[in-house]
């Protein structure tokens, strides 16, 4: 899967490789978490968008609305939740989207406190 291979390139990049075997240290597997969507594409959900202005207010990294918010939303939830999916260290690639924030701007400027 595309994700697989994400995956084997990040390890391989961070050296977390098994030279000798070729399988890598962290024993990760593609799981898919669903039920973050909300109402639809591109749809902004209160979770959401207090995930948008926590993470953009404490590490200055804003997330688009359609994908990587609530992406990091399903994340912080389940983290919440003591998922045992989810270690003490998480890695989350955020992969841009930028554009996604500008249908937004009204909504998001009271919540990133722009006003």
């Amino acid at each position: 899967s595309e994700t697989s291979r994400i995956r084997s390139e990040l390890e391989e990049l961070l050296g977390l490789e098994n030279g000798k075997t070729g399988r890598t240290r962290t024993g990760l597997s593609d799981e898919i978490i669903d039920g973050f969507v909300g109402p639809g594409y591109a749809q902004l959900t209160e979770g959401c968008a207090r995930a948008i202005g926590d993470l953009a207010k404490e590490e200055g990294v804003v997330l688009d609305p359609v994908y990587t918010a609530k992406a990091f939303w399903g994340m912080r939830q389940r983290m919440k939740e003591k998922d045992p999916r989810f270690g003490k260290r998480v890695l989350f690639l955020h992969t841009g989207g930028v554009f996604g924030l500008f249908p937004h701007a009204e909504g998001l400027s009271e919540i990133l406190a722009l006003k």
